[in-house]
C-alpha cells in the first residue's frame, strides 16, 4: 500500500485504508462466513463494512495524534457516508427501516466503535445487531483482527502529514 518513508496526507492514508475495508467484494465474502446467513447477503455485507470502518477508526484513534486522528476518522466518515448514499437494497430497507442508508452506517459505524478495541467484541456486536445466536466464529473474529494489524502495519510505514 505505501512504501517505507512515503509521506502522505492523513486523509489518502485514510482513505486507502477505508477503501480497503469497505470493498463491496471484500465485505460479500466475508458476510458469506456469517452463520445462518442468506447468500448473497446485503445486509452482512453492510454490516461488515459498518464495523470494519468501526474498527479502523478505533486503530487511527489508538496510534495518532488528536489533529491527526480528527482529519483521518473525518475521511472514513466521508468515504462511508459516500458509499452508503445510494438507495436500500429490499433487504437493507427492511433490517434499516426508514431512514437513508446513509444514516443507518454512519449510526452503525458509531455503535461499533465501541466495541472496536476487541476483535471478538466486535464480531459479538454484529452477531447481536443480525440476530445470530450463539457465540461469533472464530472465521468473524480473525476478520476484525485482520483489520486491524493490517491498518496498524500500513500506517507505521507512512509518515503522515
Amino acid at each position: 500500500m505505501f512504501g517505507r518513508d512515503r509521506r502522505a496526507t492523513a486523509e489518502q492514508v485514510a482513505g486507502d485504508l477505508v477503501a480497503r475495508v469497505i470493498d463491496p467484494e471484500t465485505c460479500r465474502e466475508a458476510a458469506a462466513r456469517l452463520p445462518g446467513r442468506p447468500t448473497p447477503d446485503p445486509v452482512g455485507s453492510c454490516e461488515m463494512a459498518f464495523a470494519g470502518a468501526a474498527t479502523l477508526k478505533h486503530v487511527i484513534s489508538d496510534t495518532q495524534v488528536p489533529a491527526i486522528v480528527a482529519r483521518m476518522n473525518g475521511a472514513v466518515d466521508a468515504a462511508v457516508a459516500d458509499a452508503f448514499g445510494g438507495p436500500h437494497t429490499p433487504e437493507t430497507q427492511e433490517q434499516y427501516g426508514p431512514r437513508s442508508l446513509r444514516e443507518a452506517a454512519a449510526q452503525a459505524v458509531e455503535r461499533y466503535q465501541g466495541d472496536a478495541f476487541f476483535s471478538k467484541r466486535t464480531a459479538e456486536t454484529m452477531g447481536a445487531r443480525l440476530g445470530i445466536s450463539g457465540r461469533p466464529s472464530m472465521d468473524l473474529t480473525q476478520v476484525f483482527s485482520e483489520i486491524t494489524e493490517s491498518a496498524v502495519l500500513a500506517i507505521s510505514k507512512v509518515k503522515i502529514v
